[in-house]
């Protein structure tokens, strides 16, 4: 770009609009920058900017030195690379202190010497600051005896990463592999307080040893220091590289780690497809690109798989596209996401999910449905999963036979919608409706965040016996813990008329616990109680509590208290309200441990119905997380299952709200 610059700046303006017109195809791309960065310099060319400018420090550096010159203590050698605002040369040491290969950074043009000078000491604080073996080294940094600031890096042998990929024909496994590496060194970029603000392929250089080198950091800002590099950022232009830049880099607002996720997933569609995620037109103007970035919806990148891209992973293109559809899809596409905030929010948490993607687990960047989790513990566990599709079979067969036998069809129906209720479908005005907020923990030690949340699960449990009462599943209710938003907007964002909040104060045996009823529409408070009590009265008091909602909004509440659904022993009931939140971590380690409290539970209290049950979910995931499951390992899924439903068949009602 800055030899075109070079011809176009001593034209006048007449001569720069025709000389435009004529660049050649391969430059046509270029032709929207060109023209922005000639805007300054006026109706006389470059010449006339400068007598114009006499006095002042708009100042002009040719197209950088020649092979042989001295720059500092380093001799160029040969031209690596250029850019809008800097040139990279391969340069040595040339004062003898020691021998280096360097890859030497020097501006083209300065619009503002000082303006510059700044930007180039504030990449080479940047710079010496990050020490990892995914990012290229800063070894010097200066300004040289004629005024020239320099920015002296460790030269990486290397080709982008996209070439270097196509170049060894890599399948999409070792590629996504590769990108992780990536992802590492963002991150520890992003954990010392840098954004890269120009993350593209040709900045993510490849060794011959397969190593990734992540280059340029030079319009890079430190995150804490935002407000001082404005001013910078408005006085030179925006310094960005189109095609990979975030919707909001284009509109030119505040930027943020989040501007880094959006490139790598724009590099990623690429390495991915062979395609970028919109076609920019040849000499695009700025409200252009604004409009192809933050407005045009991206496709799939399945869908838009270039054409010799099969070949050159090792595929063909059916194959490839087959390959990409789902999980690598939502992958990038979350990355893409316009809202910054709907975006990954690390590129650690990018990494993660690519990892799922890899290990053939769910990743998060699609909807938690439990058929697609099936589905992925079937492709990782071929050989042991028909014996665990014949477990899941009777866990179904076992549950509706006593759904069908402790209920009927009638009641089943209204049972059955009261529980499915999500945020997608508003409550009808008529109908009744609630969920159950996560109680709020307020213990003195904050240790007590399993028992708010195991008192929350067991309302629902209580409430959904009403056949008269539609009640939100935890899944839902749950998904605004630790946040503070206002209690109408909850309602409607899920579809209710009523929600039940409140909070928990253990200490040692004694309880507190407030509970309140609130109307959805307008936020009024129609009922509410604090209940001081022992730890032993936990099942009155979560019977009062769902009696007097029920009261309140004048519905029925079923018995669901059969012969083995007696009160267990509240030992029994802390260890299986710790069980419950050690599962929803979703970890192996703790799921395991979960199991392990089940268990203790049940050798306090052998007919705790809901311990057997919670017992079966555990022994269950387990299989599904370490997987491939044994004969024995789905014999104690279904052991524990059976056990719970001949103590307890009414338990699946409320097991169903999970």
């Amino acid at each position: 770009m800055s030899r075109l610059l070079d011809e176009a700046l001593p034209l006048d303006a007449q001569g720069r609009r025709r000389w435009l017109e004529a660049l050649s195809p391969e430059h046509q791309s270029l032709a929207g920058a060109l023209r922005e960065a000639l805007l300054p310099v006026g109706e006389g060319g470059l010449a006339g900017a400068l007598d114009a400018g006499a006095g002042s420090d708009l100042e002009r550096i040719g197209s950088g030195p020649r092979p042989g010159e001295i720059v500092g203590p380093y001799r160029v050698i040969r031209l690596l690379g250029e850019g809008g605002m800097a040139e990279v040369w391969l340069a040595e040491r040339a004062d003898g202190a020691f021998k280096r290969d360097v890859a030497l950074k020097l501006p083209v043009l300065l619009r503002l010497r000082e303006d510059l000078a700044s930007r180039f000491a504030r990449e080479r604080d940047i710079l010496a600051a990050l020490e990892h073996p995914n990012i290229a080294r800063l070894y010097d940094a200066g300004v040289s005896s004629n005024g020239l600031p320099y920015l002296a890096m460790e030269y990486v042998a290397g080709e982008p990463l996209t070439d270097w990929c196509d170049a060894h024909r890599l399948a999409i496994r070792e590629r996504v592999r590769l990108f992780l590496q990536v992802l590492d060194a963002v991150q520890y970029a992003h954990g010392q307080r840098v954004i890269h603000r120009d993350i593209k392929p040709s900045n993510i250089l490849v060794t011959d040893s397969g190593q990734v080198r992540l280059l340029d950091f030079g319009v890079a800002k430190l995150l804490a220091r935002e407000e001082e590099q404005s001013d910078l950022t408005q006085r030179y232009g925006r310094v960005l590289t189109p095609d990979y830049a975030s919707p909001e880099l284009v509109r030119g607002e505040q930027l943020g780690a989040a501007g880094d996720v959006y490139a790598l997933g724009v590099v990623l569609y690429e390495l991915l497809s062979g395609n970028r995620p919109y076609h920019l037109q040849a000499g695009a103007s700025v409200a252009q690109l604004e409009h192809a970035i933050a407005a045009v919806e991206v496709k799939r990148p399945s869908t838009r798989v270039a054409a010799g891209a099969g070949g050159k992973r090792g595929t063909t293109e059916r194959k490839l596209a087959r390959r990409l559809r789902g999980d690598l899809d939502a992958i990038v596409l979350k990355a893409l996401a316009k809202a910054p905030a709907s975006r990954y929010d690390s590129a650690t948490a990018f990494a993660d999910d690519l990892q799922r993607s890899l290990s053939v687990e769910p990743v998060e960047a699609r909807p938690d449905r439990v058929s697609y989790r099936f589905a992925k513990f079937s492709l990782r566990h071929r050989s042991g999963f028909a014996a665990t599709a014949a477990a899941i079979a009777l866990l179904v067969g076992a549950l509706g036979y006593a759904l069908i036998r402790s209920r009927g069809a009638e009641p089943l129906a209204a049972t059955a919608t009261a529980i499915s209720g999500h945020s997608e479908t508003a409550a009808a005005p008529q109908e009744k409706s609630i969920a159950v907020l996560p109680f709020i923990d307020l213990s003195v030690k904050k240790d007590q965040e399993y028992f708010s949340d195991g008192l929350s699960e067991e309302l629902i449990d209580h409430l959904v016996h009403s056949a008269d009462l539609k009640v939100i599943a935890r899944t839902s209710s749950f998904q605004f813990k630790g946040k503070n938003p206002d209690v109408r907007s909850i309602a409607r964002t899920l579809g209710v008329t009523h929600l039940l909040e409140g909070s928990v104060r253990k200490d040692g045996q004694q309880l507190r616990i407030t509970a309140q009823l609130v109307r959805g529409t307008d936020g009024v408070q129609l009922w509410s109680q604090i209940y001081d009590r022992n730890f032993v009265d936990i099942f009155k008091v979560q019977d009062e509590i769902s009696e007097k909602v029920s009261q309140a909004l004048r519905v029925a509440l079923r018995n669901g208290h059969g012969a083995g659904n007696r009160e267990p022993d509240v030992r029994a009931y802390n260890l299986v309200l710790e069980g419950n939140y050690l599962k929803a971590r979703r970890t192996l380690r703790d799921v395991e441990k979960a199991a392990q409290l089940y268990q203790q539970a049940i050798d306090i209290s052998p007919d705790y119905a809901l311990a057997w049950a919670r017992l079966a979910s555990a022994y269950l995931y387990e299989e599904v997380l370490k997987g491939p499951p044994s004969e024995d390992q789905n014999r104690r899924v279904l052991d524990a299952l059976d056990r719970a439903v001949q103590l307890d068949p009414n338990l699946v009602w409320a097991y169903y709200t999970r």
